[in-house]
């Protein structure tokens, strides 16, 4: 089917499909190609991440929207542009900057297109799924953003709502918009309420963020706690960067002993983002760092623990008091309740990490009448 069509074809086509509505014929389109992702296998109901800018393809401008905040965009399926309405979520919107956009891809393949629409007067308010948690409903038990406007947001993006609350930690710039900036020794964490239902992970775990410390403490093998929960005596899990400066270490609890891999090279240096992971499937404990498998152990049993001191970003909490505290910015932290697979974990670096490299953002098609020109 010919572009032309396929436009055409939305003029008999209304939408709502998880909440996100979509009227027909959209003003401005554009194909956005996952060409970056050439890994063997699919992924389903992926959160893609899409990056606006002015300039970004050929013809490109943030003047098409109609929103200032852009809640008339809109995302489309490829094999039908008339097939299916897509979850997605605006982390952050700038006019006159970047813009970063979650979208849930149902399958995610080699070469998989999506498209983009905007500027559209009956998609004018903003779409349900854009705020409900719907990009996030595939195994997340977790999504925090962290920074949101300048400040530092505590705010989980699912449906479980695990929102933390800030002691003293600022935000900055980070990988993808705002993150969190932690100074180490200062008590600066966020924390969420006690014993979240949603995170008292017993069996499959994956956790992820991103994290660009400012030192490295080689105290013992407990400190620099990117994420984790309370973990005394043999309990909880949490993702840390100690024992050597720039290892990587993944930690919890079985009740009366401990589950553990590590990084064992110590590559990992101040000043640099890296996209780090613990997963655990009931049978392997596993560390990804910048979506490359770096170390595997058998481990078997249940992960224990009531978390009582509920789960903490930047800092640990240990007999009684917070310590073990991080020194520099984390971003996009997750806890998932699902066991990752290595493409996943690879195509979220990547995706993330190499975005330009990763997405493929073709030409923007505006639409006049029945018939269509390329800007």
């Amino acid at each position: 089917m010919s572009v032309r069509q396929k436009l055409a074809s939305l003029a008999a086509v209304s939408l709502l499909v998880a909440g996100c509505s979509v009227a027909a014929l959209p003003p401005y389109s554009m194909a956005i190609t996952f060409s970056g992702y050439a890994n063997n296998g699919s992924l389903t109901n992926f959160p893609a991440l899409v990056v606006f800018s002015n300039g970004m393809s050929r013809g490109f401008s943030y003047n098409g929207f109609l929103n200032p905040s852009g809640y008339d965009l809109r995302f489309w399926t490829n094999n039908n542009l008339a097939g299916m309405a897509l979850n997605y979520e605006i982390d952050s919107w700038s006019n006159n900057g970047i813009s970063y956009v979650w979208v849930q891809i149902p399958v995610l393949t080699s070469n998989e297109t999506i498209w983009a629409s905007w500027g559209n007067s009956s998609d004018h308010a903003q779409p349900a799924c854009s705020t409900n948690g719907a990009v996030w409903n595939n195994g997340y038990a977790a999504v925090w953003h962290l920074g949101s406007g300048g400040t530092l947001s505590g705010n989980d993006a699912t449906t479980n709502r695990n929102t933390g609350t800030t002691i003293s930690a600022t935000a900055t710039t980070g990988m993808i918009g705002g993150c969190g900036n932690f100074v180490k020794n200062s008590s600066q964490r966020l924390t969420t309420a006690a014993s979240p239902a949603s995170l008292m992970i017993t069996s499959n775990l994956t956790i992820e963020a991103w994290i660009n410390a400012s030192s490295f403490s080689a105290v013992g093998r407990w400190d620099n706690t990117i994420v984790g929960c309370d973990y005394e005596p043999q309990s909880g899990y949490v993702l840390r960067c100690g024992m050597t400066p720039g290892v990587l270490s993944f930690t919890f609890g079985l009740g009366s002993s401990w589950g553990e891999a590590y990084e064992s090279s110590g590559t990992m240096a101040a000043g640099v983002w890296y996209h780090v992971v613990g997963r655990y499937d009931s049978q392997t404990v596993k560390i990804y760092v910048d979506g490359k498998e770096m170390a595997s152990v058998n481990q078997t049993g249940s992960i224990a623990g009531s978390l009582p001191n509920g789960l903490s970003i930047g800092a640990g909490y240990n007999t009684g008091s917070w310590s073990r505290y991080f020194d520099g910015m984390i971003d996009e932290v997750r806890i998932s309740s699902v066991a990752r697979s290595s493409n996943w974990v690879w195509a979220c670096y990547m995706n993330q990490g190499s975005n330009s490299v990763f997405n493929t953002y073709g030409q923007v098609i505006r639409t006049r009448g029945e018939g269509v020109f390329i800007r």
